[in-house]
């Protein structure tokens, strides 16, 4: 024979190399698909608990009533307790730093 005519041999082994190695990647990679398919969950499946823990509240300054005590600016969230604190007086300031300690 000549060394020709194991070329069409050898390219014929190299194919069956490469399809095989395909086709183990494949099924590898629909193996991994399907175990982690098992420990995934849909949002409509979940329970509340879990999906109140994938969200959060966004904060901002311009949400908050300023208020300045002793020299610092405090804020306050509430709505109902800042109507509170505006009706204070001045001689009740102490008061009111004591209030805004305990929020």
């Amino acid at each position: 024979m000549k060394p020709s005519s194991f070329q069409p041999t050898i390219e014929n082994q190299f194919y069956y190399i490469c399809k095989s190695a395909m086709e183990d990647e494949r099924k590898n990679h629909f193996k991994n698909l399907s175990r982690i398919s098992k420990q995934e969950i849909s949002f409509s499946n979940a329970e509340n608990s879990l999906v109140n823990q994938l969200f959060t509240f966004d904060h901002y300054a311009t949400d908050l009533q300023m208020f300045t005590v002793y020299g610092s600016n405090i804020g306050v969230k509430s709505d109902l307790l800042s109507e509170a604190l505006r009706n204070l007086t001045k001689k009740n300031a102490g008061l009111l730093y004591f209030i805004i300690l305990w929020i």
